[in-house]
């Protein structure tokens, strides 16, 4: 019985740590919060991709949905930083105007983005990117330091899509319903399998609940222990597309909870999430993140 014992919590550790590394760090840290600013106030709308622009590295990019920044003039991108990158912005703020747009919100920037002409949209596919500026900071020795890490992406477009498969596990990550956007930048991670890969549509679904805030959300797939990365990945997670909405039904004439005291009936239409999350391909991201730049 000892040796059975023994075995078995053998057997339990070796689950846990593989169920504990089907995600990267890195694609939290790629992962930025969208703010809506009205009337000086600030309150979460959406999820952003931060990726690397292989154009300039002085142009850096956010892809999210079209969707969220239709219409709008500035929008606000919030991200994590350490304390040494907090203390350096706090000390040169005064001294260099290239600090203008950062704003110190505990251990987070806040960065003030003027979209006028920066940014690029393909309403159909409900893609956006846009361009934003990190102040520009280095360590003792002269390296450049970033206040987060963007998510790598292949130079050009190539049939990606094509490496999808019905049934391929996946995670995206993101705020839904604003959970994450406090004090401190804590984005949620859902997990999800591909569920509908349709060969007519520039879309893909994924078996996953998505919710309000989750578009622009990063979809991965879930790291391979062990696998080489790759030009899409990092340590086996790859970057599979964006969360741009989700699939509903609309259920009509829904009897509302009557008030006891003059018991008056009413009725109402809701939209219910059937959750399946829809998605758009790399590929199309790459796309929109190249027309940026020839723009």
């Amino acid at each position: 019985m000892k040796k059975i014992f023994v075995v078995s919590l053998i057997f339990i550790n070796l689950n846990l740590v593989v169920l504990a590394e089907w995600f990267d760090d890195q694609a939290l840290r790629s992962t930025v919060l969208l703010e809506k600013i009205e009337q000086n106030k600030f309150t979460p709308f959406g999820t952003g991709i931060y990726i690397y622009n292989y154009e300039s590295r002085t142009k850096l990019i956010v892809v999210t949905c079209a969707h969220l920044i239709k219409g709008k003039s500035r929008i606000s991108v919030r991200v994590n930083a350490d304390s040494s990158i907090i203390n350096h912005l706090m000390l040169n703020k005064k001294q260099d105007m290239i600090y203008r747009n950062a704003i110190i919100i505990d251990n987070t920037v806040r960065l003030i983005v003027e979209l006028k002409d920066n940014y690029y949209i393909h309403p159909k596919l409900d893609i956006a990117a846009f361009y934003f500026r990190i102040p520009a900071l280095y360590n003792d020795t002269g390296e450049e330091i970033r206040l987060t890490e963007p998510a790598g992406v292949p130079k050009s477009s190539f049939k990606y899509r094509n490496e999808l498969s019905l049934g391929d596990e996946v995670y995206f990550v993101g705020f839904p319903l604003g959970y994450g956007s406090q004090r401190i930048v804590e984005p949620i991670i859902r997990s999800g399998s591909i569920a509908w890969l349709p060969s007519d549509f520039d879309f893909f679904l994924l078996d996953a609940f998505s919710y309000g805030g989750n578009s622009g959300s990063p979809v991965f797939q879930k790291r391979i222990v062990g696998a080489e990365p790759g030009d899409l990945s990092w340590s086996g997670s790859k970057l599979l597309g964006m969360v741009v909405g989700h699939q509903s039904i609309k259920l009509e004439n829904i009897l509302n909870q009557p008030d006891p005291k003059d018991l008056k009936f009413e009725t109402t239409d809701i939209d219910l999430n059937i959750g399946l999350a829809r998605c758009v391909y790399i590929d199309d991201i790459i796309f929109v993140v190249n027309e940026l730049n020839k723009k």
